[in-house]
C-alpha cells in the first residue's frame, strides 16, 4: 500500500505544517482578510499577494503531491484529503469554541 514510507512521512509533515499554519487561532483570519482564497488559504489581500498564504499552499501541494507518489494503490486518497483539508479547519474551530 506505501511504496514509499520516507516520502509519506514527508507529505503527513507539510501537510500538518499547513493545517497549522492555517489554523483560525486567535482570531477569525489569522492572515488578515483576504481577496482571493484558495482551499480556505488566503493569497491575496488588498495590499498585494500573503507571503504567508503563498507559502502555505505551496506546502499544502508539495504535501499532496508526496503523497500521491508514496502511495502504491490507494490514490484516491490524495482526492479525499483535499475535502478533509477544506473541513478540518472548520470542524476543530467549531470544537473549540463549543468546549470553551
Amino acid at each position: 500500500m506505501i511504496k514509499n514510507k520516507k516520502l509519506f512521512a514527508a507529505s503527513l509533515a507539510l501537510i500538518v505544517i499547513s493545517i497549522a499554519l492555517n489554523f483560525p487561532f486567535p482570531h477569525q483570519n489569522p492572515l488578515g482578510e483576504a481577496a482571493v482564497m484558495i482551499l480556505n488559504i488566503p493569497i491575496k489581500s488588498a495590499d498585494g499577494f500573503q507571503n504567508a498564504g503563498v507559502f502555505t499552499l505551496l506546502l499544502l501541494v508539495l504535501g499532496m503531491v508526496f503523497l500521491h507518489r508514496s502511495l502504491e494503490h490507494c490514490r484516491e486518497i490524495v482526492s479525499c484529503h483535499l475535502k478533509i483539508t477544506a473541513m478540518m479547519k472548520c470542524l476543530l474551530l467549531s470544537a473549540f469554541y463549543d468546549r470553551y
